[in-house]
């Protein structure tokens, strides 16, 4: 599945593994997005495209190609003991200052600790390969928009008005996690992400 486009003049690729989102929950999101982008407290410079929606389990960086088949074949042996869990988005929430966030997000819910448990072997089978885990907690959450971009001070009471959408009265937008995804970054391209391989979970 590695890309044929113009980074195959690279020696390395940027890679990320990551949780995919089906493309019946995309669309929900999608829906979403948009109503959130009409509304002037959701100013933000750069909104994340539909397809490129999913949930980080681990950044890996600029990386030499030859090291590709080695890094799918451990992901491979993290997901021997995992099984397919529930996942779903419920509320918005920020990172960065409070007044001028840096990146707008959707709060993650569900069978966390499945996914924290895969979260975690991904990060065992990759450190001895020199991919060691970032320092700060494991916060799984998806990225909606970055870059908040009024002169006004963000207005966070806005988040607990915009929650996810409930497909039902009282069901959140919610799927099961089957796969995981080795993915490439193609910067300067919309949809910026392409996935390199899919790991399923037994």
């Amino acid at each position: 599945m590695i890309s044929t486009s113009e980074d195959d003049k690279s020696s390395s690729m940027r890679l990320f593994v990551a949780v995919p989102l089906p493309d019946e929950i995309k669309q929900e999101l999608k829906k979403w997005i948009n109503n959130l982008q009409q509304l002037p407290q959701f100013t933000f410079r750069k909104w994340v495209h539909p397809e490129d929606l999913h949930i980080t389990l681990q950044f890996l960086g600029d990386t030499p190609r030859e090291r590709i088949p080695h890094i799918i074949e451990q992901l491979r042996a993290s997901v021997t003991a995992i099984t397919p869990f529930q996942i779903c988005i419920k509320s918005l929430g920020t990172f960065g200052r409070p007044s001028f966030p840096s990146v707008l997000w959707g709060s993650i819910d569900g069978e966390i600790e499945q996914l924290r448990g895969l979260q975690q072997q991904v990060i065992s089978q990759l450190s001895p390969l020199g991919f060691p885990p970032e320092e700060r907690p494991y916060s799984p959450h998806l990225t909606l928009a970055r870059k908040y971009n009024r002169e006004e001070p963000f207005d966070s009471s806005a988040l607990s008005l915009h929650k996810a959408p409930y497909p039902t009265e009282h069901q959140p937008l919610q799927w099961q996690s089957s796969s995981m995804v080795l993915y490439a970054t193609h910067m300067h391209r919309q949809p910026m992400y392409e996935a390199i391989s899919v790991i399923s979970f037994k």
